[in-house]
């Protein structure tokens, strides 16, 4: 059975305070008692006051009282077949230990929790571009509840069924593309995981592996080195609008950072690291640092900005592009894929119309593979400066191996 542990904080120091630790697979409650104390007061073997210490008696009496309380409510719950939560277990901990009522706890359907989840991420500094797929999850799910006349849409009732409903809804009502659909049922899942942690719900159906949806290869573009450098060329200063946004496109697409990265630099970003010019950049969507050298093009745009590269808002870079690419001579037709329910259809678009901020993180990793494979290089670290943590993921972004693959196949049956 699950026990009750007392140990010193900082046993080391001369005064510190007593905290404790419950374990109850697979989680781990750590509660403070508020209890200071001198580390040499205690008895680590007994896990209480030395009888000689000042106040042990009532110390020791409250650990007691504690400890047996932690111990009773966990087997209430377990008899009862609920989950406790951790943080839920520290609510009622803490009200037992402060002479008052726990509060009650809150009934949440799935908007209810989804609209929470938004929330605390947003309070806890995530930015707007971060956290807005989950407002769109919440709009559809709004929009499925209106459809089929319910009042509420139950965590308990998130399984299969639901599942194929709403999956059935995202694609024959709001006419979603697949990738779309895979975004929302993993951000669903993600909601669903965060409210079965917290103790809202003890369903687990969503962890299915059949609770998903496919995931299709995307045809978006890469710009070559040659149409980065027709964009570099476009002489823009008479619309300095235009000018800023295609130089935090290009500084994208040298450095093969994201938008949330590339709007965001900082002049403390860029170091001297023996001799070179590097740029150190948390990356905001994963956290995971990337360090990525500076070659003159990127380095001239920073100097351009005084390393501080202007922030501009996203769906205006995807407007302004598009014209900005049109006046560089981004010239061709591109194949985009259209969906309307479960039909597909291609169509060929203008190239220069399909140039959004994403494109430059493509254009970085696709250009700087194909340079790694014409000079007989190792491509693998493209993927230390992208970040990308999987050849999977890396290669998603990589628009041409299919042709590069192709290219060497054709070279080597005809050297043998």
């Amino acid at each position: 059975m699950a026990k009750v542990r007392y140990s010193l904080q900082t046993p080391k120091e001369p005064d510190t305070i007593i905290r404790m630790v419950f374990r109850y697979a697979p989680h781990k409650l750590v509660f403070y008692p508020g209890f200071k104390v001198r580390s040499a007061d205690w008895n680590r073997k007994e896990q209480r006051m030395r009888k000689t210490a000042p106040n042990a008696t009532e110390i020791n009496a409250g650990l007691s009282r504690l400890a047996v309380e932690t111990e009773r409510l966990y087997i209430e719950y377990k008899s009862r077949g609920e989950f406790l939560s951790v943080a839920r277990f520290r609510e009622i901990l803490n009200a037992f230990w402060n002479g008052v009522e726990p509060p009650v706890k809150e009934e949440l359907d799935l908007i209810g929790y989804t609209a929470r989840y938004i929330q605390e991420k947003r309070d806890t500094g995530k930015k707007y571009n971060l956290t807005k797929g989950y407002g769109t999850l919440r709009g559809y799910l709004e929009q499925y509840k209106a459809k089929h006349r319910l009042k509420a849409i139950p965590l308990e009732s998130v399984d299969l069924d639901f599942h194929a409903r709403f999956v059935a809804f995202l694609t024959k009502t709001k006419h979603l593309a697949p990738n779309t659909i895979h975004k929302a049922i993993s951000r669903l899942k993600t909601v669903m995981s965060e409210a079965f942690d917290r103790g809202y719900t003890t369903n687990n159906a969503w962890r299915s592996r059949r609770f998903t949806a496919p995931k299709e290869q995307t045809d978006s573009i890469y710009l070559s080195e040659r149409e980065l450098q027709q964009m570099a060329d476009l002489d823009l200063s008479a619309r300095p609008a235009l000018e800023r946004c295609r130089d935090s496109f290009l500084l994208g697409a040298y450095t093969g950072l994201r938008y949330s990265d590339f709007s965001s630099i900082l002049p403390e970003n860029v170091v001297n690291f023996d001799g070179v010019m590097i740029l150190k950049k948390r990356q905001v969507k994963t956290g995971r640092e990337v360090a990525i050298p500076l070659f003159a093009p990127a380095l001239a745009i920073l100097a351009k900005y005084h390393f501080a590269p202007p922030i501009l808002n996203n769906q205006v870079m995807n407007r302004r592009l598009k014209e900005i690419a049109r006046l560089a001579g981004i010239s061709g037709r591109s194949q985009k894929t259209t969906r309307k329910g479960d039909l597909g259809a291609f169509v060929a678009v203008p190239k220069w119309d399909r140039v959004t901020t994403h494109t430059a993180r493509r254009s970085f990793a696709t250009n700087e593979y194909l340079r790694a494979v014409r000079e007989g290089r190792d491509w693998r670290p493209v993927m230390d400066i992208t970040g990308h943590a999987t050849e999977r993921q890396f290669f998603e972004y990589v628009k041409v191996r299919a042709e590069v693959l192709a290219v060497g196949f054709a070279k080597a049956r005809s050297a043998g």
